[in-house]
């Protein structure tokens, strides 16, 4: 994790991730998850109640500027198709990349036990399934060849 100030870091200021609370403001905390990680779990809980957090009578998340960046680590052996997912809904459904989020974190044991008893198509069809719960209707996109879209694809191994 990677705590940073604008013009003060290696990380340049336009670096492909997910923004959310105060985008104009000139603090900015730059954050790496992978998406099926316990740690990176256990910390997502913690900057909730950090954000909620009022200085100077306002939200914590109302004064500084959130970028999350997708690191599917190979040892989280669904992580990468996750991202793929977290990068469709960058692009198409912005207002649920954080409950998408949330809701892997809440199944990470079924998206991290057992890699041996499932195929990849399994886990596949559980991540998509949980996007279509989210996103709230079904998708043209969200489908058995999501995961052959090229563009997520790309998107998803620039952010790593």
């Amino acid at each position: 994790i990677i705590i940073s100030h604008v013009n003060s870091t290696p990380i340049p200021s336009k670096n492909p991730g997910f923004t959310f609370g105060n985008r104009q403001s000139k603090s900015r905390v730059d954050l790496f998850y992978s998406p099926h990680c316990h740690i990176s779990e256990d910390f997502y809980h913690l900057l909730k109640s950090v954000l909620r957090i009022r200085v100077n009578d306002k939200p914590l998340i109302d004064q500084i500027s959130i970028t999350i960046h997708w690191m599917a680590l190979p040892y989280h052996i669904n992580a990468f198709a996750a991202t793929k997912l977290l990068k469709f809904l960058e692009k198409k459904y912005k207002d649920k990349v954080l409950p998408f989020l949330e809701l892997m974190f809440s199944k990470i044991s079924e998206y991290t036990c057992d890699l041996d008893s499932f195929s990849e198509e399994f886990y596949q069809k559980t991540l998509i399934t949980d996007a279509i719960t989210v996103v709230g209707a079904a998708d043209p996109e969200l489908n058995e060849n999501f995961f052959n879209i090229r563009e997520y694809e790309i998107e998803s191994r620039y952010a790593f």
